[in-house]
This record gives structure tokens, sequence and C-alpha cells, in this order.
């Protein structure tokens, strides 16, 4: 952020919370989202596959994991108490406040989720020849 911001680099892939103010303020121009759909803290803003680059999505997420092999009723418990956390007004006011989007889906949609991301980065890296050392 600070290399976009000084002009040292000219283009930049940012998180979004530490990156609404900048754009609100008008120190950075947000060029697009690369979220599957416009963010609500950012209308105006298009998404990658609206500008032109179908298929395209970068998601920054933030989650809650547990180690393999928890008993699945202490999943179910956790997620149900998480749910009600998220429900909360002032926890939802804080969350939008910090420009984070709430997607509260099931513990197997998120783990779905993972093993996708897991798998278009692993062919991206080895379609590129990038080898990690």
């Amino acid at each position: 952020m600070a290399s976009v911001l000084s002009g040292q680099v000219k283009l930049g892939f940012m998180a979004v919370p530490p990156t609404v103010p900048q754009v609100k303020s008008g120190k950075l121009v947000a060029i697009a989202v690369t979220s599957p759909q416009r963010l609500a803290v950012l209308p105006d803003v298009p998404t990658v596959a609206e500008s032109g680059y179908t298929g395209f999505q970068v998601d920054n997420m933030y989650g809650v994991l547990a180690p393999h092999g928890t008993p699945p009723e202490v999943v179910k418990k956790l997620h149900a108490d998480i749910l009600r956390v998220l429900q909360q007004p002032e926890v939802r006011k804080a969350l939008e406040a910090a420009s984070i989007d709430i997607l509260a889906n099931t513990p197997e949609e998120f783990a779905r989720y993972i093993e996708a991301e897991y798998t278009k980065w692993a062919q991206l890296l080895k379609a590129s020849g990038t080898r990690v050392e």
C-alpha cells in the first residue's frame, strides 16, 4: 500500500479493509474488485469479470478452522455459535465498518471452497512453471 500511495508502484492488488479508506479519501483509485460480485462498500467499482476477464476471481477471506478429526458435534456447535455472534447488530456494524462482507456458509461449503481454491492455485502454479522453493 505504501509503495502504491508513494508512486513507487503504479498498480497493486490489496485487501479491501485497509484500502477502502484510501479510495474514499481519493488517495487511491479503485479500478476493479477481484470478487465475483461488486462490494457493498464500493458499489460503483466493477468486478474484474465485468471488466472483460470472465472467470477471474481472487478472494481475500477470513474463516474459522478446527483441527482435522474434530468431532462433528463440536463443529456444529462452533458453527451455530459463530452464526449467532455474526447476527449481533454491533458485530455486523463493526465488520461492515471494516469493509468486511459477511458470508456465513456451512462448514461443508467452506471446505469445498478451500478445496476449490487449492486446486485452482495449484493448477495455475503448474501451468505457469512457478516452483515453490
